[in-house]
This record gives structure tokens, sequence and C-alpha cells, in this order.
């Protein structure tokens, strides 16, 4: 930690705000600690590891369940072969729908009834005690990305202004750092020990509080990349402003200020970086497809097809790339589009 000060302090000295509490060397030693804590389990793993390999149980093992998944993969896409090959009946559909409607619905009420049960007081200490074991064990490890990445830009920034040649010219990637950012408020909020919660990694705070949290974070990671991109114009001043601001957003962070992770002023409202715009197009591209093949297996005669893949498309871009719901003449457009083609 203290080579870390060292590199980070001569370049961010003077462009860092003085309200900051200082409590990042505070967190990444207690995320030392709850780390050293978990290497003689992680040490017994490896020797158990390493004794069913010596013995050939583990390779067996792995043998016999990679036999097993391939017989189940292949009766799987014989069993599909046979239902393309007899497409099922529409009132088949509606009954998987409905299955399905149903198992939902029994999910949601039993999730309810369990989060409406009062709690009592032992339950209530028992909650708090695994969530600061939680917390000591994965909470503070973003600090611990964020000045590691601090200390990188330093680095580069005095290879820089020492003068390293034309071709060395240094570049640092915030990936890590970024990564980290959307994931805070998970981090921070981690999910709560009921079997519901622990099962489908539902988070214990509001979804309007989740997407104020997430909206934030991709500002803040929004303004790193537009620092990221000034290390070709500029590659003093970006290198300095990376490394200031991965300070103080850990700085903010180690506080629980997940809202406010940067100030205002160095946040433009117009910049604002999306997470995972590959997943929703590949998710789009599937449901699509999906959709169009679902149809056709229903009987659904061509002439209708180039307007249902219309309305497909709107409402898949809509749900997966969250995009404004169309209005009427929009629909009108589409119709007529996808019925010229």
């Amino acid at each position: 930690m203290e080579h870390i000060r060292a590199m980070v302090a001569p370049v961010t000295g003077g462009h860092v705000p003085d309200n900051l509490p200082g409590l990042a060397p505070q967190c990444v030693l207690l995320w030392w600690q709850g780390f050293l804590a978990q290497v003689p389990m992680m040490l017994m793993l490896w020797v158990m590891v390493a004794i069913a390999v010596t013995g050939g149980s583990l390779l067996n093992g792995m043998d016999d369940a990679l036999r097993w998944i391939a017989g189940k993969v292949a009766s799987a896409a014989t069993s599909l072969g046979h239902v393309w090959d007899s497409p099922p009946s529409l009132a088949f559909g509606l009954r998987v729908a409905l299955s399905l409607f149903l198992v939902v619905t029994v999910f949601l009420a039993v999730r309810g009834v369990s989060l409406s049960a009062p709690e009592t007081e032992r339950a209530k200490q028992e909650r708090e005690r695994r969530e600061r074991q939680r917390a000591e064990r994965g909470g503070f490890l973003p600090v611990v990305v964020l000045l590691v990445s601090a200390a990188r830009c330093s680095r580069a920034y005095q290879q820089w202004s020492q003068g390293t040649g034309v071709a060395g010219v240094p570049r640092v990637s915030l990936r890590s750092a970024e990564r980290v950012i959307w994931r805070a408020y998970k981090t921070r909020y981690p999910a709560p020990g009921s079997i519901w919660h622990s099962t489908f990694g539902l988070v214990d705070i509001g979804s309007h509080h989740r997407r104020a949290l997430k909206a934030h974070a991709g500002q803040v990671v929004g303004a790193l990349r537009a620092a990221e991109a000034q290390q070709d114009v500029e590659p003093a001043d970006a290198l300095r402003e990376m490394a200031v601001m991965l300070v103080i957003i850990a700085e903010r962070y180690a506080e629980g200020r997940l809202g406010q992770l940067l100030d205002e002023g160095r946040l433009d409202p117009g910049v604002s970086a999306t997470q995972g715009e590959y997943l929703r197009f590949l998710g789009l591209g599937a449901g699509v497809v999906a959709a169009m093949a679902a149809a056709c297996s229903f009987g659904i005669p061509s002439d209708a097809l180039g307007p249902l893949l219309g309305f497909v498309v709107t409402f898949g871009a809509v749900i997966f790339l969250r995009g404004r719901i169309p209005t009427p003449a929009d629909l009108v457009d589409i119709l007529r589009g996808a019925d010229r083609r």
C-alpha cells in the first residue's frame, strides 16, 4: 500500500479534493486481512485436488460426467429433430405458456410471503453478521482495483514526463476499473442470505435505487472513457486526470457514496456508457429467430410473416436495446415496409 501511495501522491497532489476522508488505505488493509484468512482453505482445496488427480479418481469421474453429458445432449438433439419434423400444435404451445405462467406466479407468491414474514431478533443479528463477513471478504476489492489502476496511470505519467522517445508513448486501459464501477452497487449491497435471494441473485435494494446507481455508474464510466481517449491527444493531462478520478472514485466508494463517485463538474450529462451491448444484440437476434421459427411451426401464412417480422424486430429492439416504444404512425410504417419486402 505504501508503494502505491508513493507512486500516486506526486501525480495527484494538488488535484484531489481536500474533503476526501482518506478511508481507502483502511479498506485495502481490511481486504488484505480477509484474503489472508482464506489462504489456508485455498491451500487445503489445492491439496485435495492434487491428491484426487494423483489417485485418478477425479479424472475418472470427469470422464464419466463428460460421457453422461454427451449422451444427454445427443438425446436432446434427437428429440428436437422429432419436434421439428412434427411441429407442435397451438394448443400445446398455449399449455406450455400457461404452465410457465403458473410457475412464475407461484414463485412470486412464495417469495412475497417469505419477504413479508416478520424477522426475529436472532435472525436479524445473524443476517447482519453475515453481511459484515461478506463485506470484509469482497466489499473492499473495488477499492484495491481502483487504486492499482491509479498507480498504473501514475507510472505511465512519470514515464511520459521523463521522456521515453517517439515510440514509447504509454497507454493505460481502464477496463478492470470499469468492471468494478459497474458492479459497485452489487458489491456494496450483496444479496441477502435467504434461499430465494441466494438462488436467484436478487439484490436487497429497491429497483428505483438500483436504476439510479446504475445510471450514475454509466456517467462515471463515460467520463473515464472520455479521459482515456485523450491519451492520444494530451497524454500527460489525460493520465493525470485518469489517476485523479480513480483516486476520487476509490475514496467515495470507501465512504459509501455510490451515488456521487465523481462530482457533477467532472460528469457530462450527455455522455453515459452502456453495459453489455453485444449481449443485447445477441439476445435480440436469438429472440427474432426463435419467434419466426415458432411462427413457421404454428403454420402462420407466409403473407403474414413479413409484417410479423417487423413487429418482432421493433418490439425486440424496445426490450433488448431499450429504445422508445413506437407510436401508431411508426407501426403503420413498419407494416408497409415489411409488406414491401
